[in-house]
């Protein structure tokens, strides 16, 4: 039986097995043979090899067959044309019989090269998360009436040897104090005219917006205005014996009550928070909620967001906070089940929320995996600090990590005033090799300004009054303010340069007498203000 002719390719590697961050060579081979199996020149090839690049770096060749050679070119496969999702890439090399004598020939003799002949030698680096890959080969174009012939080239996978990291990257926050929400309301704490039904009378009350307690801010049921009746039902109730006459509180259904808590960010309190926190100051006299709030109670109840115990299982009942009897005005003030379709007020409720600033650290000197100490500076107000190392083989692990000689769990942890030392520790994947790398953090002291003494303001020097201090930290903003009686007047922002800022101030819109003197100073993330004192005097001695 005849044998075909074929053109062929095989790989060669330099070394079979890697492991991340090792590297081998691959040597690319050529041959072709007609039918008796003879080797013969043909007109050329265009060859591609495919790879994976998420794992595999391969560069441009090191060696390759000149005679006949074209461009070659790194290419995304984005139409697979080895029919292998696991390659991402390939590189296209080809060749063309440049002479008439055929291809591969001596471009000088023009005499055929022996084959088989090598095309050309790549260096091929395993990456982060090599675990083994195969090479594909696939032609472009190749010799008419020749088919083409290759093998896959499998490199294999050794246990790692790396115990490096490829980056460290830092984050700061600073989380403020939880503050409580503002009212969500424009007209703040209206004023109900009172039992008399009049306004001006002594009976009259304020009906506060807000009630804070334990981080959680109770919110007033909304006037009618404040919640349209196009919009939410046109459902309301007054309370004449506590609020009066001229104070309508909108009513909702249940599912009406929970969409108007969350327009504003806000939710239903739930049943427990109602006993916890209200049921203490109601039902009396004497109770917060009748003598401060002045919020409505006996024409209505209250939704809260849990269900009730005697829901069938649909969420159609929910838990109302009973406030006094609607009939005989007798206290109940339960939490009770009622069904979702009584218009009841809204008990809405938010939570004190801490605001966080965030920002990154830098690392000196600038990271590289050969260095492994590096010292960073945060300031003051930071709260946490974030420190997340990369691994250059992902088969290593970080087998240890401290801040200050404590465990870091999730990468971050609380620095302390002064100097922090933080150590990561890497383990080869083999568990021979390891890699200390440290890093010294200072958190530097709280920003702090000082004002230098003051002369007296005069007729001389009132247009541009002289004010001087210090700072202690780099990156300071300062603004000096002068008041006297009601006046207050202000100079522009200077920096505070090598630990001292000097500024003027515009004083002669003040009057004269005692002058308060304030220097506040800032940066991104803190402000500090001194103050001193001393007087305008522009009328001088009298004789």
């Amino acid at each position: 039986m005849a044998i075909a002719q074929t053109q062929s390719v095989s790989g060669t590697l330099g070394v079979s097995e890697l492991s991340a961050g090792q590297s081998t060579t691959l040597t690319v081979s050529y041959s072709a043979t007609d039918a008796d199996g003879n080797a013969v020149a043909t007109t050329g090839l265009g060859l591609r090899i495919h790879y994976d690049s998420s794992v595999l770096q391969m560069d441009a060749f090191t060696e390759r067959l000149f005679t006949g050679s074209q461009p070659f070119q790194f290419k995304d496969d984005t139409t697979d044309l080895d029919n292998d999702p696991n390659t991402d890439k390939y590189y296209l090399t080809s060749w063309a019989d440049t002479s008439g004598a055929g291809w591969p020939v001596d471009g000088n003799t023009g005499q055929p090269l022996a084959q088989p002949v090598d095309l050309y030698t790549v260096p091929l680096t395993a990456l982060s998360g090599y675990n083994g890959t195969t090479l594909k080969f696939t032609v472009s174009s190749n010799a008419a009436g020749f088919s083409f012939s290759s093998e896959d080239v499998v490199i294999g996978k050794i246990p790692g040897t790396v115990s490096t990291l490829s980056n460290i990257t830092g984050t700061y926050s600073v989380t403020s104090e939880a503050t409580a929400p503002e009212s969500p309301y424009s007209s703040n704490d209206p004023a109900g005219n009172g039992p008399d039904g009049t306004l001006g009378n002594a009976d009259d009350v304020t009906i506060k917006d807000l009630y804070e307690v334990d981080g959680l801010t109770f919110v007033r049921p909304p006037l009618g205005a404040e919640a349209p009746a196009a919009t939410w039902g046109n459902a309301a109730g007054r309370d004449l014996n506590r609020v009066g006459t001229n104070r309508y509180f909108r009513k909702f259904t249940w599912e009406n009550a929970d969409a108007w808590c969350k327009s504003f960010n806000g939710r239903l309190a739930t049943g427990a928070e109602i006993e916890t926190h209200i049921a203490p100051i109601s039902g009396s006299t004497d109770g917060i909620w009748e003598t401060q709030l002045n919020w409505p109670q006996q024409s209505s109840h209250y939704w809260t967001g849990s269900v009730a115990g005697d829901d069938p299982g649909d969420g159609s009942r929910h838990k109302a906070w009973i406030t006094y009897n609607t009939s005989n005005g007798n206290s109940v003030h339960q939490v009770q089940g009622r069904a979702n379709t009584n218009p009841f007020w809204p008990m809405c409720v938010l939570e004190n929320q801490a605001s966080t600033t965030t920002g990154s650290i830098t690392l000196t000197p600038e990271f590289a995996s050969d260095v492994t100490s590096y010292s960073a500076t945060v300031a003051n107000p930071v709260t946490s600090v974030t420190f997340v190392p990369t691994l250059t083989d992902s088969f290593a692990s970080v087998t240890e990590y401290t801040a200050n000689g404590s465990a870091v769990t999730a990468n971050t942890f609380t620095p302390t005033d002064g100097t922090n030392s933080v150590s990561m520790t890497v383990t080869a994947e083999d568990g021979v090799g390891t890699t200390t790398y440290s890093i010294t953090l200072e958190k530097a002291e709280a920003l702090a300004i000082t004002v230098g003494s003051l002369s007296i303001v005069t007729n001389a020097n009132e247009g541009s009054y002289p004010v001087a201090g210090t700072c202690n930290l780099d990156g300071v903003s300062v603004v000096v303010s002068m008041t006297g009686g009601s006046t207050t007047v202000s100079g522009s922002a200077v920096d505070c340069t090598s630990g001292a800022w000097s500024a003027t101030v515009d004083a002669s819109s003040l009057p004269d007498g005692a002058i308060t003197v304030s220097a506040t100073g800032s940066t991104t993330l803190e402000s500090n203000t001194a103050t001193g004192s001393t007087t305008k005097d522009t009328v001088g001695p009298r004789c």
